[in-house]
């Protein structure tokens, strides 16, 4: 069909616009709309909020705890280190009132105890249960527990908290039960009632006097234990149940924490430490003979004493050998250890000091120089003699006449032979004379005496004592050189001791 307009069919730009809008024109807005949704934070904020408690109720436990965690952990961590007294007073009133009441009850009980074993540890009964608890292996206060006080646990519940349902339940022999779910509710109800009508929030009712039978409560997180209790019994019996309760809560707190109050077969692993509360001591029948326990308990106090005394005896021993080396001259005890089955001693010790020995010792010195008397003196004895030991009288080929030269050797020797003397006045000194292979063997030997007694003579003339030189004769001595020849042709000095 021809176009009015005369442009033969053809489309212009306006109809091209209006056709594009026809065909894209609503995805256009859409996707603007999007745009502007993704843009906006506060949008994308409102869209989470809106999914974000259905994701997290439609989300598994474990996956959700797992994500979760650790970003609590590091915002509560921050929390408490950037605001401490916040946080403490916001939880003052529950620690609070919650640490006093345990003070409170650990004090009391502690001076309830200290007060019955106090009474009974200076009694001749009280000496004869410690003997008993010696042979035995068993503690005092368990001795004192079964001994001390006629009682009898005739009856153990284990109530859930939350519901006050019987869990599991326990009873002496000869103990009669009419119902034991009854008196678990309404023993729950007399706690309510308590509670609400003449306690502050959060206290426990501990103790329920029933006239024959007094019901010892202990409490814990999930569950509570409930024993009946015939007679006096003594305070040590709360220990008793304390740690039942606290068994029970580490071996089954899942359990308990996921209680519906359908199958309670599943508590029964509680039952071994619900039967550990059943304890009890009667009247005492025909009196026995205890000479058995006493021959044991002499033997064993004998046994006793004789180990003690042993290791006393050899702790001394040890004791008394440590002193000895401290005493001893050139050394410095700085430690005594006892490793496994040898003893280490650390320390210092004086080169010249004697090395100390013993079986079962095991000595770790450093070596320093004492400034003891004795060994500086000695020290001084072994500079002099290495001194004088080091000089040496050279001759001339085939003489024994003393060299003018060797003059200055002469002096060197009367310093170090008076110093010698004066340090060890009984000091022997040996004037050593010796010849070279030139020659015949006998010139040579009578040379080398010769050669030793011009030396001696000149020492004497230098007022060095006869009684203390004397002159040897080593005969002639090969060399291979020209310089071990002339060292031959010489006279030298050593010490006797």
């Amino acid at each position: 069909m021809p176009d009015p307009a005369g442009n033969d069919g053809a489309l212009n730009s306006t109809d091209f616009a209006e056709l594009h809008q026809l065909l894209v024109g609503p995805d256009v807005d859409r996707i603007a709309t999007i745009e502007d949704r993704l843009d906006d934070p506060r949008k994308r904020a409102a869209e989470v909020a809106r999914v974000l408690p259905d994701s997290i109720r439609n989300a598994k436990p474990k996956a959700l705890r797992e994500a979760l965690e650790p970003v609590f952990e590091k915002a509560f961590e921050s929390s408490v280190r950037k605001h401490p007294k916040e946080l403490a007073d916001a939880i003052f009133p529950v620690i609070g009132p919650a640490i006093r009441k345990s003070i409170a009850a650990s004090i009391a009980e502690f001076a309830e105890t200290l007060n019955q074993i106090v009474e009974k540890s200076v009694s001749l009964r009280g000496l004869q249960w410690r003997i008993e608890a010696l042979v035995t292996g068993k503690s005092f206060s368990e001795i004192l527990l079964t001994r001390s006080l006629l009682y009898s646990v005739e009856q153990v519940f284990l109530i859930h908290r939350k519901s006050g349902l019987l869990l599991q339940h326990v009873a002496a022999q000869g103990s009669v039960l009419k119902d034991a779910d009854m008196i678990s509710g309404m023993l729950t109800a007399i706690q309510d009632f308590f509670s609400d009508s003449f306690t502050e929030g959060g206290q426990d009712l501990e103790t329920v006097d029933t006239g024959r039978f007094k019901l010892w409560i202990q409490y814990g997180p999930k569950a509570l234990v409930v024993g009946a209790v015939s007679g006096t019994a003594p305070p040590e019996l709360k220990g008793v149940f304390r740690t039942a309760i606290d068994k029970v809560h580490e071996q089954l707190y899942a359990e308990l924490d996921q209680f519906k109050q359908d199958d309670t077969s599943i508590f029964e692993p509680a039952q071994p430490l619900l039967q550990a509360c059943l304890l009890g001591q009667s009247a005492p029948g025909r009196k026995q003979s205890s000479w058995p326990v006493w021959a044991a308990a002499c033997m064993a106090v004998l046994l006793i004493a004789g180990i003690f005394g042993y290791r006393v005896r050899q702790q001394n021993r040890w004791n008394d050998y440590f002193d000895s080396l401290r005493r001893q001259p050139g050394l410095v005890i700085t430690g005594v250890e006892k490793r496994g089955s040898d003893w280490i001693v650390n320390g210092l010790k004086d080169p010249l000091a004697p090395q100390p020995k013993h079986e079962g010792v095991r000595f770790e010195f450093q070596p320093y120089l004492s400034l003891n008397s004795l060994f500086a003196k000695q020290r001084e004895i072994d500079t002099a003699r290495e001194q004088l030991e080091e000089l040496r009288v050279r001759f001339d080929a085939g003489s024994s006449k003393l060299p003018v030269g060797e003059a200055r050797r002469i002096d060197e020797a009367t310093v170090a032979i008076r110093r010698l003397l004066r340090l060890k006045p009984d000091a022997l000194i040996l004037v050593t004379g010796r010849a070279d292979e030139v020659g015949k063997q006998d010139t040579n030997n009578k040379l080398s005496l010769d050669r030793a007694q011009r030396v001696l003579e000149a020492l004497l003339l230098q007022e060095i004592p006869a009684a203390r030189m004397t002159a040897v004769a080593e005969g002639q001595k090969p060399g291979a050189s020209d310089w071990e020849r002339g060292t031959n042709r010489s006279v030298s000095f050593t010490t006797k001791q």
